[in-house]
């Protein structure tokens, strides 16, 4: 996640539209939805999570039923992608629901994937667009991952996520975190930091 993401969230209301050619897991829409919208993944992410408070960190997702480790959440969506030529025009919505792609490419996220809130043990991991849970997640819980694995600009900033290994500051590069949790993190990273991490393996 960039420093705009991790920015507070102004907006209150919940879209949980799908896009327009996948309807929910293993399943397509016959035609894209009006508004880009699919009823049937919309009432799967109603259902089984839901954006409220979250103290001071804002907003949150949190769990409307139990999960198991490792079992599908929701589906991250984004609504455009921006080069960094572009963040300067973007509006502030965009640039403050923003993650990277790659060193150069950003998607502005969507409800409810861009109300994930940062920790330094997290509960769940994203795996490219998907959101599975990383242990088990009860009803209730927050819904949480770790902001720093598609992150590369370094920049630190202040943390309250309560974990018992938090620090306080999270430094947000991939490659600040020890070697042990590289290599846990390592396969459901973005392609373009595991590209960076095998060429500084060989450097």
């Amino acid at each position: 996640m960039t420093r705009s993401e991790r920015a507070g969230h102004s907006v209150a209301h919940l879209d949980t539209g799908a896009s327009s050619s996948i309807c929910s897991p293993g399943r397509r829409c016959p035609r894209p939805p009006a508004r880009g919208r699919c009823p049937a993944y919309a009432r799967r992410v109603i259902r089984d999570v839901e954006v409220r408070d979250a103290g001071s960190k804002g907003r949150g997702v949190f769990a409307s039923r139990a999960f198991a480790q490792g079992e599908f959440i929701f589906r991250r969506r984004h609504s455009r992608v921006l080069s960094s030529d572009g963040l300067d025009q973007a509006s502030e919505w965009d640039r403050i629901h923003l993650c990277e792609l790659g060193f150069d490419r950003f998607a502005v996220l969507a409800p409810p994937g861009c109300y994930l809130n940062h920790s330094c043990d997290p509960n769940a991991m994203r795996h490219g667009v998907k959101v599975f849970a990383w242990r088990p997640i009860a009803a209730g819980d927050e819904i949480t991952i770790d902001y720093r694995l598609n992150a590369f600009d370094g920049s630190s900033w202040a943390c309250d996520c309560g974990a018992e290994n938090c620090t306080g500051t999270v430094e947000g590069s991939f490659f600040a975190m020890d070697p042990e949790r590289q290599a846990l993190l390592l396969p459901h990273a973005p392609s373009f930091i595991r590209r960076e991490y095998r060429r500084r393996r060989h450097t």
